[in-house]
């Protein structure tokens, strides 16, 4: 009965992982050395070296698209960990933006690679921003959301971030 059991759980995971990359695109990025997945209905743009996954509007009065951006930024002139690098780019991020508050700040792993996140929020935005550094790249992934819907797409984003190599 056990063995049952076990096999009729494990042939439903194995459904879903097969229905979740069915619905998921991959991008690849040869230049920065990293891929990401991402849903089959949001969009991919690259604008002045950010690479943003648009999610879809939900209906005609959503006028803001939450989205996963991901900014790369050379550290070759700097020795620095990742925790130096996400503290610094910390403190430059409040000095840009005199509204943002800083609700939390932790060490994570992501996919192997230990990083930082920091959840963030001003008067009309919240960031959920994790904080790598491999190979003298330093790598910013932020979820972006307006706070009023921020925690409907945070297990999409999530996962989209979750995908993340280097």
């Amino acid at each position: 009965m056990k063995k049952v059991i076990y096999s009729a759980i494990i042939f439903v995971f194995c459904s879903v992982s097969l229905v979740a990359a069915e619905q998921a695109q991959i991008y690849k990025s040869p230049l920065f050395d990293f891929e990401i997945s991402y849903p089959q209905d949001w969009q991919v743009k690259e604008i002045s070296g950010v690479i943003a996954f648009i999610s879809p509007l939900e209906d005609a009065d959503d006028n803001f698209s939450e989205n996963v951006n991901i900014v790369i930024e050379d550290i070759s002139g700097y020795q620095m960990s990742a925790e130096q690098y996400a503290k610094e780019a910390d403190k430059n991020w409040l000095a840009a933006d005199g509204k943002l508050k800083i609700i939390d700040f932790s060490q994570v792993m992501l996919n192997g690679e230990e990083a930082y996140c920091t959840i963030a929020e001003n008067d009309s935005l919240k960031f959920k921003q994790y904080k790598l550094v491999n190979n003298k790249r330093a790598y910013i992934l932020t979820y972006t959301g307006q706070p009023d819907g921020f925690s409907k797409f945070q297990d999409i984003a999530d996962n989209i971030i979750k995908t993340f190599k280097v």
